[in-house]
């Protein structure tokens, strides 16, 4: 068999060999993992607690705020009504019917308030006696037949801004004040 000239081994030389490179993967314990999650989930709660808050108020609210007007009318009608069918002879049955259906008006409104929003509920004013800077109560059927007709045309401008079941209430009411107007208190 033939040898193979062996060859010599390369000279040393003089510099330094590399030191070896530690790994830069971060090790962490179940506690640093735990006390991460826990402080996201604090910021998180945190930041979804704030963007909650100042929102502007809710579409309950705006809609029950929008019945109001209409739960003080029928509340002012109904006393109304009533204080004139002891002086309007000729119109008294009218005038206590006038004043039953207004009072129902205004206890459905009140109703639908309150369940939309209780806090606005509390701004209905039930006794219009009660009320300061009103205007003053009509004296005259004739008086009395204009006031519900705005309280009518009110409740029917309500009605075409809402949707739903408030629309459909706030409808029916004006349709009920329009026929008060025009069959009971008939001139």
């Amino acid at each position: 068999m033939p040898t193979l000239p062996m060859r010599a081994a390369p000279p040393m030389r003089d510099t330094p060999r590399p030191t070896p490179v530690l790994s830069t993967r971060l090790v962490m314990s179940r506690r640093s993992v735990i006390r991460g999650a826990l402080a996201a989930s604090a910021v998180a709660v945190t930041a979804g607690s704030l963007a909650a808050c100042d929102s502007g108020p809710s579409a309950e609210q705006l809609t029950a705020e929008a019945l109001v007007p209409l739960a003080d009318a029928a509340h002012a009608d109904a006393a109304t009504a009533l204080a004139l069918s002891a002086t309007d002879t000729d119109y008294a049955a009218a005038l206590k019917i006038v004043a039953d259906q207004r009072t129902t008006h205004g206890q459905v409104l009140t109703e639908e308030i309150t369940r939309l929003h209780q806090d606005t509920a509390k701004q209905i004013v039930t006794d219009p006696s009660t009320q300061n800077g009103g205007t003053a109560a009509p004296s005259s059927v004739d008086e009395f037949r204009t006031r519900l007709t705005e309280s009518g045309r009110a409740a029917g401008k309500v009605a075409l801004g809402e949707h739903g079941y408030v629309a459909g209430l706030a409808g029916s009411i004006s349709a009920s004040v329009a026929s008060i107007v025009e069959v009971a208190l008939a001139a």
